[in-house]
């Protein structure tokens, strides 16, 4: 697990600076410092930032779109990698990145070229590949502004994933915390309202249902810490790949799941192509991003099918892809030139990209009507046990 350490320090030539790195440990920080020629002056760990890191772990994608966007913007436009790096640190809000730039301008200062920081800030090796082929072919610039664009659809991919469960999250946080209210207020003021009628008596379900409720209230501290450590289980369950065969079941579902990640694959592997990155390093780079378990494997019996000899083509149509991959993956890599196959793979993203709205406003149409049918039970659940008695024992006193 990496940490974030704050520090000052010299380089050998230059005046004294300050920075943010990160590493396992202290030991580590000051060793990767030293590598680049660093006298360092003070460190110390930085909290809030390595905090940050560990909940999230890598930048936001859409800062990171940005980052690539401008430093390739800046660089295109004849500005130094040590000043363009330093220019986009100022105005970078996301911490996680911050840190990234600030290690990449390590780098800069002792003399690096641009992947040679991306590698020391611990960028993701595809993104170095990428921009390592094309600084030695002179065009570092656009594959930055390439990056920036794969980040973009990426970003926005997986936004549209997250909204697909956002109104039905919102509606299940609601009804949670509506029945521990229940619980907890509401049905003791019920049973305080029967002891004051006469003859008054609970319909017998609601007598049960009260009866676990004053065990819920006589231990409500335990009770609460037990409710809400549901969530988490519940989380948890979500997560696992159990939930995940459950869930591949479904054909809207499991449509949703492979397009977007298969939308997100070609993307990726337009970008490796036109870099000219060695086509079987160019999947196996890929498969370590995918999302799907099926794709890291098809992904990886079409490296192995390539360092066999076999054509990209054929490998893809070997390697276990899905059937609307296999045909239409296969033809675009057959395209006569690279600038073909390139613009075809992009095509194809795009295409599943589209799908992919598609199937998220089928999927948040069916999940919202299907949370609004739960909401309906859960309110007549409560009506149940706190107004329905009250009325009929009104009724029948009168």
């Amino acid at each position: 697990m990496n940490l974030v350490y704050h520090f000052q320090a010299k380089p050998q030539n230059g005046p004294v600076f300050e920075g943010k790195v990160m590493a396992q440990d202290l030991e580590s920080a000051q060793s990767k410092l030293s590598q680049q020629g660093l006298r360092v002056i003070e460190i110390k760990i930085n909290i809030s930032d390595s905090l940050d890191l560990v909940v999230r772990k890598s930048a936001d994608g859409r800062e990171m779109a940005q980052f690539y966007k401008t430093l390739g913007r800046r660089l295109g436009n004849g500005s130094g990698l040590e000043q363009a790096l330093e220019e986009s640190l100022e105005f970078t809000m996301d911490s996680v990145l911050s840190v990234i730039i600030s290690m990449m301008v390590v780098a800069a200062k002792n003399g690096s070229n641009v992947d040679g920081c991306m590698q020391y800030a611990g960028i993701d090796k595809r993104d170095v590949s990428v921009i390592r082929a094309l600084r030695e072919a002179g065009d570092a610039p656009r594959g930055l502004g390439d990056l920036a664009a794969e980040y973009q659809q990426t970003y926005s991919l997986k936004r549209k994933l997250r909204a697909v469960f956002l109104e039905p999250l919102s509606i299940l946080s609601f009804s949670y915390i509506l029945i521990w209210g229940v619980f907890v207020f509401a049905v003791p003021r019920i049973q305080h309202f029967y002891a004051q009628l006469p003859n008054a008596s609970l319909p017998g379900y609601v007598a049960k249902l009260y009866a676990f409720v004053d065990f819920f209230d006589a231990h409500v501290v335990v009770s609460t810490v037990l409710y809400v450590l549901l969530v988490p289980l519940l989380i948890f369950i979500i997560r696992s790949p159990l939930w995940a065969y459950v869930r591949d079941k479904i054909p809207s579902f499991r449509a949703l799941s492979e397009r977007s990640d298969h939308a997100m694959i070609w993307a990726s592997y337009a970008l490796l192509y036109e870099a000219a990155i060695n086509r079987a390093e160019a999947a196996e780079l890929i498969s370590k991003s995918a999302k799907r378990m099926d794709s890291r494997t098809a992904l990886a019996n079409m490296a192995i099918a390539m360092r066999r000899g076999r054509e990209p083509a054929r490998a893809v149509a070997i390697a276990g892809f899905p059937r609307f991959v296999q045909g239409a993956v296969a033809n675009y890599l057959r395209a006569g030139s690279a600038d073909d196959v390139v613009e075809g793979l992009r095509l194809f993203s795009s295409n599943l990209a589209e799908d992919v709205d598609l199937l998220s406003e089928r999927i948040t149409t069916l999940a919202r009507n299907m949370m609004y049918i739960l909401m309906g039970v859960i309110i007549f659940f409560v009506a149940m046990i706190t107004a329905v008695p009250m009325i009929e024992t009104a009724l029948h006193q009168a």
